[in-house]
């Protein structure tokens, strides 16, 4: 994502990620793409941004389903600080059930959380964020939950 959709869109893309390996890998195939970079490795829960920092954007894809609603809000929370204003945003791409009336819990997979549309929009007005857009994804497996 960082290389084929984010260095398209802004200079340098900052990654934080829990994972050595992804971190080492994403280090070695972007670094001479994204220079001035800066790899952090943190639970995305635990993730403070440098008081310096300005971001045009933040991406979180793939990585809330496992928080909690109250650690996903302190991370929307801790994250508003570091948009850049006025136009700063925080790109966020997840699944949710086909049954948008009930959540799940995807006990098969690391127990992550599969959140409703109003469920999020209650978790984004709780951080003091706006939906400004949203989107389904089209080409999406057939057998998995649709993500937006």
């Amino acid at each position: 994502v960082a290389q084929g959709v984010l260095l398209k869109l802004v200079g340098t893309v900052d990654i934080v990620d829990q994972g050595k390996h992804f971190l080492w890998e994403a280090r070695n195939r972007l670094q001479k793409l994204n220079p001035g970079a800066v790899y952090t490795q943190v639970a995305v829960q635990d993730y403070q941004p440098p008081s310096e920092a300005t971001y045009d954007l933040v991406c979180l894809q793939f990585t809330v389903l496992y928080l909690t609603d109250d650690d996903l809000v302190e991370v929307l929370r801790g994250l508003l600080p570091a948009l850049r204003p006025p136009d700063g945003l925080i790109f966020l791409k997840d699944s949710f059930p086909a049954d948008n009336t009930r959540f799940l819990i995807n006990r098969d997979s690391g127990h992550n959380i599969v959140r409703t549309l109003p469920h999020y929009e209650w978790i984004f007005a709780e951080a003091g964020l706006r939906v400004v857009a949203r989107q389904q994804q089209d080409q999406w497996l057939a057998e998995a939950n649709p993500v937006m």
